[in-house]
């Protein structure tokens, strides 16, 4: 079903995290089409598959589809590397793809030797320098963070791919809402943390922000809720140990956040689950049966969402493809 003929109250897209293999990645982005999802999005990290095979992968077994990154970070390609890479996706999907760019971690950019630098410096300069790139003009660019000297692609993607900040902090938001064509929110926020962040987004835009704005919803389901809770809470436990600078947005306390850190460190994953209270996860994720998530969903559509990216858990993955679809069966 083509995503002009499904309501903009309904409007749903499909978040990868840990993603599956290639076929399996082709498969799901063609179901996902069939069942009325906008769009699909990858993540990209040093233990996972990289983003663009899976992109590729998405886009040739779709016709309708938006297929993008949430995210690929500023360090680990340069600007015209990631220009030439998405101008050769958008001939594959013209019109569909999306170049999803964010900031990276910092623990996550370490092990791959990279130091997290002016951050936001790098997101503005690669995304005039990309922009500049797609028109197929000679480019010469000279900042803090890219250099061009008389760079032109050979590849000129018509129309060009929109370009989406995946960000959360309020320094990124407000660049976000200045050059960004559309923002896709952090995972593992409260309704409460996401009005605030739209807030900060169309406050920052020269006049209110008129992109798309998404936010990453962790989805369990299970018809105990609880039960569903209990596979995601190791997940929240990883993330606040793992990526502090993501996790002093999603509203918790500095005390549990440190405590959930330090307990991870010194006795494990496990332990530090223990930690994460149920209601804690029922605040920053989707959990229990289908039909308890899509009020989940919509609760975070009243904050001013236009687009919600589900990320199933592992064992969900099928089952919230299929039961939260825009198109039911």
């Amino acid at each position: 079903m083509a995503d002009d003929v499904i309501p903009s109250e309904r409007r749903l897209a499909i978040g990868l995290l840990a993603q599956p293999s290639l076929r399996h990645v082709a498969r799901l982005a063609h179901d996902a089409e069939q069942r009325g999802y906008s769009a699909a999005f990858v993540a990209e990290t040093v233990v996972r598959r990289d983003a663009v095979s899976a992109i590729t992968a998405m886009a040739l077994a779709t016709t309708r589809l938006k297929i993008g990154s949430a995210a690929v970070n500023v360090y680990t390609r340069g600007a015209a590397l990631l220009a030439v890479t998405w101008a050769a996706l958008a001939e594959a999907a013209p019109g569909r793809t999306i170049l999803g760019l964010g900031v990276g971690s910092a623990s996550t950019l370490a092990v791959q030797g990279f130091d997290v630098s002016l951050p936001i410096a790098r997101l503005r300069e690669y995304t005039e320098a990309i922009r500049l790139l797609w028109s197929g003009e000679e480019v010469s660019y000279s900042g803090r963070c890219v250099t061009l000297d008389n760079a032109q692609l050979e590849v000129q993607p018509d129309p060009p791919p929109d370009i989406y900040y995946c960000v959360g902090g309020p320094q990124a938001l407000r660049t976000a809402a200045r050059q960004a064509d559309g923002i896709v929110l952090d995972a593992f926020l409260s309704t409460g943390e996401v009005t605030r962040m739209i807030r900060q987004i169309h406050g920052a835009a020269a006049s209110r922000f008129s992109g798309e704005i998404g936010t990453s919803l962790m989805v369990s389901i299970a018809d105990d809720w609880r039960d569903a809770a209990d596979r995601l809470r190791p997940t929240v436990a990883s993330y606040i140990s793992r990526f502090p600078e993501l996790a002093r947005e999603m509203g918790l306390s500095p005390e549990l956040i440190a405590q959930i850190t330090v307990t991870a460190e010194t006795a494990g994953l496990a332990a530090a689950a223990s930690l994460v209270d149920y209601d804690v996860v029922d605040a920053l994720a989707v959990c229990g049966s289908p039909d308890r998530c899509r009020r989940r969903i919509e609760e975070y559509r009243t904050t001013g969402v236009t687009l919600p990216v589900l990320v199933p858990e592992p064992l969900s993955l099928e089952r919230v493809l299929a039961d939260l679809a825009p198109v039911p069966d």
